[in-house]
């Protein structure tokens, strides 16, 4: 099993092996009585693994889809009319250089209006399309931007 190489000295040796196998033992004992304090006996053990495999059928927080990612964004730069108020419908449409008139933002409803602008429900979509079309605008290949109301 284990040869002592320590000539005279094997009664040292002798001690090395035992303090080393008590202090492994001890460490052990030590594992054991702290996972009986703790409560986690071996069947309590077996009811968690149960409920953690029940617990991943089920899909987690951030993994749902989101059904209704929209916020509310002030926007400006996009010309108002008079006749246009809060809680009214709109399309928020841009002209281009060439002089095509497309439609930016269909149906939004305008939760409220001041001097900054309009504050406006939108999708991450339809924000990357309003940031797009504003950078087309400093760099003149849109003309404008404008609301019309949905009546």
């Amino acid at each position: 099993m284990y040869k002592i190489k320590y000539g005279k000295n094997k009664a040292g040796a002798v001690l090395r092996v035992l303090i080393f196998v008590l202090f492994f033992a001890v460490g052990g004992i030590t594992a054991l009585f702290a996972e009986r304090m703790s409560g986690d006996s071996f069947m309590q053990k077996e009811e968690k693994e149960e409920t953690a495999s029940e617990s991943a059928e089920e899909p987690a927080p951030e993994e749902l889809p989101v059904v209704n990612d929209q916020r509310e964004v002030r926007i400006s730069g996009i010309e108002v009319g008079s006749l246009i108020n809060e809680g009214d419908v709109i399309d928020v449409r841009i002209i281009k250089n060439d002089g095509r008139d497309e439609k930016l933002l269909a149906e939004k409803c305008i939760t409220a209006i001041d001097e900054k602008g309009l504050y406006l429900m939108v999708r991450e979509d339809e924000l990357s399309k309003i940031t797009e079309a504003f950078m087309s605008m400093a760099d003149g290949t849109v003309l404008r931007a404008y609301a019309v109301r949905i009546p």
